[in-house]
């Protein structure tokens, strides 16, 4: 016969507790640190505005996406019309060096890549800019995330 007390139990019960509770400690630290630090991530790697001068209206998300930064205009996305819409950058006014690519189409929800030489953060804005006519269609301001 095998007698057990109740002090012999609960430092049986203790000991299993220590010892299953320290994997599982490391988990949720772990956890914790990851969401911590996807979180910042994010929260600095995303900017948006709206078109309020030119031909062009609507919203515009800049964003970073496993590595490679993406442009993309909203629904309400509408640009008019002109001979030659581009996208880009600037940084207090419309940059050469920071053109993405050609306007896709005049109206509704698209994306754009980013080239690797731009860095995306550098920037406050995003034009529609004429390249034949060197004139802007429209600006976006945009405000990073902090």
């Amino acid at each position: 016969m095998v007698t057990v007390s109740a002090g012999n139990a609960w430092a049986a019960v203790n000991r299993r507790t220590r010892s299953d509770a320290f994997p599982f400690a490391v988990c949720i630290a772990l956890f914790l640190l990851v969401c911590q630090v996807s979180y910042a991530s994010e929260r600095n790697s995303i900017a948006s505005g709206s078109f309020t001068s030119g031909i062009t209206s609507g919203s515009v998300l800049v964003r970073e996406t496993g590595g490679q930064w993406v442009v993309t205009f909203g629904e309400d996305f509408v640009h008019d019309g002109s001979p030659d819409p581009w996208i880009a950058f600037g940084r207090d006014g419309f940059q050469r060096h920071g053109i993405i690519g050609k306007l896709n189409q005049l109206s509704g929800s698209q994306s754009h890549l980013v080239g690797p030489k731009l860095h995306p953060p550098d920037f406050n804005e995003v034009y529609i800019w004429c390249v034949e006519h060197n004139t802007s269609l429209g600006r976006a301001r945009i405000i990073w995330n902090e």
